[in-house]
């Protein structure tokens, strides 16, 4: 079964803080049956990189995903994302894609 993915919710998506001192921006480009390829788009502010960051990243991921009408956290089977480097990590990035591997309720991958 899949799921298709409308347009016109994409371009309707609203922006997501977890709490008012960051916002993370994605784009979802596809979405079938529990598989969702997403662009990071960038940051609204500047956030400087912590042990934290990555887990504040995934909070803003799936709060993204909820608001957005998309299934709950656990009914994922995978997740890739897109254009990281959107982030401005620079020597950061490495070390934050190493951590994908921490998420255990679905599959986080990069491109």
């Amino acid at each position: 079964m899949s799921v298709s993915f409308n347009k016109e919710q994409n371009s309707a998506q609203k922006k997501c803080p977890i709490n008012e001192r960051f916002v993370f921006n994605f784009r979802i480009l596809s979405y079938s049956f529990r598989k969702l390829e997403i662009s990071v788009e960038g940051l609204d502010r500047t956030i400087d990189y912590n042990s934290e960051y990555f887990f504040w990243f995934v909070e803003n991921l799936i709060y993204f995903l909820s608001k957005n009408k998309y299934a709950l956290r656990w009914d994922y089977e995978k997740i890739t994302l897109f254009n990281l480097e959107n982030l401005q990590l620079a020597e950061n990035l490495d070390d934050f894609k190493s951590k994908f591997k921490l998420i255990t309720t679905f599959d986080l991958e990069h491109n």
